[in-house]
């Protein structure tokens, strides 16, 4: 009898070899056996089927039938394919962090995950905008990347993070699991504020001199100074009293 495979969701070359012959049952024999090589690959893939089909008995004239002509070969896959989003830093002035999310190995099916934004230090829309979507893998893609926007304000601030979550994994049946599901962003300012006092002039009978210590820019967290007086052709006390403190902002 002879026998040959036939594709179906598993193909040849890819899932296994194709392979064809004749089986010879000599007198008193009732089995033979058919080995077929099953290709196993790195890729992430359903369980996948092919046939072995037989035809064409010769049976010398003996009463010989076909009772069941086709077999069916099921191949179950052994891979797992993990999915993960990488952190990432970004400079303010950047405008805005591309984000990598990465499969580690191929897969024969679409899948999909979403991905969502979520405050921290950094909180939007004051340093970043808040930003959810769907990324889609077709077939044998193993990465995606999104856009989201940074806020570049003049404000010093120190460095801050946010968040971005996957959530809602669709794998269409394949293995395939969630590794690292959430990055952070890192977004390092690229401001730098001046602190300054002013000169005055006073008249002896004013009483009081009035100073002005400044930031040429707004900063986000506390910040203090110390100041003291020191001096020169006028002299405490005799021209003025000696003063120290500190300011804070």
């Amino acid at each position: 009898v002879d026998f040959a495979t036939a594709d179906q969701t598993a193909a040849a070359a890819d899932d296994y070899t194709s392979t064809s012959g004749t089986l010879t049952f000599n007198p008193g024999d009732q089995s033979q056996t058919i080995v077929i090589s099953i290709t196993n690959s790195d890729q992430v893939e359903l369980t996948e089927t092919f046939l072995v089909n037989l035809s064409g008995i010769q049976a010398n004239g003996r009463n010989i039938f076909f009772a069941d002509d086709q077999a069916q070969v099921t191949i179950h896959d052994d891979d797992q394919a993990t999915i993960s989003i990488d952190d990432v830093t970004v400079d303010e002035n950047t405008g805005t962090a591309m984000l990598t999310v990465s499969l580690d190995l191929p897969v024969d099916t679409t899948i999909s995950v979403d991905y969502a934004t979520a405050d921290q230090t950094a909180a939007a829309p004051n340093d970043f905008t808040s930003t959810s979507g769907t990324l889609t893998f077709n077939p044998g893609d193993q990465s995606q990347t999104f856009v989201i926007p940074i806020t570049n304000s003049d404000q010093i601030e120190l460095d801050e993070t946010f968040l971005v979550n996957l959530t809602n994994l669709q794998a269409n049946g394949a293995n395939i699991i969630l590794g690292d599901n959430q990055a952070t962003v890192t977004i390092t300012d690229d401001d730098q504020a001046a602190i300054s006092i002013n000169d005055v002039t006073v008249d002896e009978n004013a009483g009081t001199a009035t100073l002005t210590v400044s930031l040429d820019s707004p900063v986000d967290t506390t910040v203090s100074v110390d100041f003291a007086t020191a001096d020169q052709t006028a002299a405490a006390a005799d021209d003025y009293t000696s003063t120290s403190g500190t300011l804070t902002f």
